[in-house]
């Protein structure tokens, strides 16, 4: 079921405010921990977030300026995040809620409500796209599709753009720092980046002692927010490890180029070193995601006496594609790609694993992968 909820009567100093972000000094309590967030994570004691009061303004102050447009702004949030609702009711729009994410639910609501605004996670896109309804379905209202949570495919975002005739809006985040880093909304967009730091964050890439690394290399993002999290709840070792002088660590990789956007490269704990060589996951699943039959794809490293590691894909076929066989995939990256990274082994899989908020689960895959 959709809900609908129109907010006509909000106050114009409120607009105001948002037009003069300076002037938006809102009279709350700056409290360091007022909730605790869940996140999927792999250990129980890394999952409870404490989250202060600035973290929740920073949606708002971030996002709802883009949305200031005479109130004809309609926000369509078809997942368990709410980052954007606020900045919507702020702006005087429309936000329509999904009890759950359902490719042709969203479809329907895409052609009955005529967002303006999508907000989705990568495996959520490609479902829409793969659906039946797709074809007939009239995306022209949207300004703006944003998806994060996870990489976006550039084959996935190339199929979006050809259908909807719109730029996929790629951003990255966390739950302990909120979205970090995003292409603007309604300017330049470079496809298969996560952008620019958003509004009041700065970032830094580092390599493994702390330093700072040369434009254009690849090192582990740091982040300084006022939607920083105060810590993991009730553990501080880890909050130490994590959250050092005001920065996190987030475990993401990425380099930075000359105009500043910056460009995922996966995360740290899930690089394939194959031979002495590094593989990022992400790289091999952007060359599959590229054949016409695959739907999703996961990518781990598998322990190997010679080569320490070999690289093994999970893929799940879309559901009007003919049969494909290991060789022709691996065929068809290794014409893509450098001769290391292809997948020694694919395993074509009905449905890969989801956790809760959405994302492939490669750890569930490397269990599978043990199992063999």
């Amino acid at each position: 079921m959709i809900d609908l909820m129109t907010l006509e009567a909000v106050d114009e100093r409120r607009r105001a405010a948002l037009q003069a972000p300076e002037r938006m000094k809102p009279p709350i309590r700056d409290v360091a921990a007022y909730e605790i967030m869940v996140r999927a994570g792999e250990r129980l004691q890394k999952e409870a977030v404490e989250i202060g009061t600035r973290r929740q303004l920073t949606p708002i102050e971030a996002y709802a300026p883009h949305w200031v447009t005479g109130g004809d702004v309609v926000y369509l949030n078809c997942r368990d995040g709410y980052d954007m609702s606020p900045g919507t009711a702020m702006s005087a729009g429309t936000v329509a809620l999904l009890s759950h994410f359902e490719p042709g639910a969203v479809l329907s609501a895409i052609d009955r409500y005529r967002p303006t605004t999508l907000q989705l996670l990568p495996p959520a896109l490609a479902d829409i796209l793969n659906h039946p309804k797709a074809a007939s379905c009239d995306f022209s209202s949207l300004r703006c599709c944003i998806v994060g949570g996870d990489k976006v495919p550039p084959a996935v975002q190339e199929r979006f753009r050809d259908r909807a005739g719109l730029a996929v809006t790629e951003t990255c985040g966390m739950t302990e720092s909120f979205s970090y880093a995003m292409n603007p909304p309604y300017g330049e967009k470079r496809l298969g980046s996560i952008g620019r730091p958003v509004h009041d964050t700065r970032l830094r890439l580092v390599d493994d002692a702390g330093r700072e690394v040369a434009p254009g290399e690849v090192g582990e993002i740091l982040v300084a927010s006022r939607a920083n999290m105060g810590g993991y709840w009730a553990d501080p070792a880890e909050t130490a490890k994590v959250l050092q002088d005001g920065w996190i660590r987030t475990g993401d990789l990425a380099r930075m180029d000359a105009d500043g956007y910056y460009w995922f490269a996966g995360r740290k704990k899930d690089i394939i070193i194959h031979g002495g060589s590094n593989i990022s996951p992400l790289e091999v699943e952007d060359v599959i995601y590229q054949h016409p039959a695959v739907r999703t794809a996961g990518v781990v490293g598998v322990p190997d006496e010679h080569a320490g590691e070999i690289v093994r894909a999970y893929v799940a076929l879309r559901d009007d594609a003919p049969a494909l066989a290991q060789d022709e995939l691996q065929a068809f990256v290794a014409a893509r790609i450098a001769a290391y990274k292809v997948p020694a082994e694919v395993e074509f899989v009905s449905e890969l694993p989801l956790n809760a908020v959405g994302k492939v689960d490669r750890r569930r895959l490397k269990e599978w992968a043990q199992k063999k």
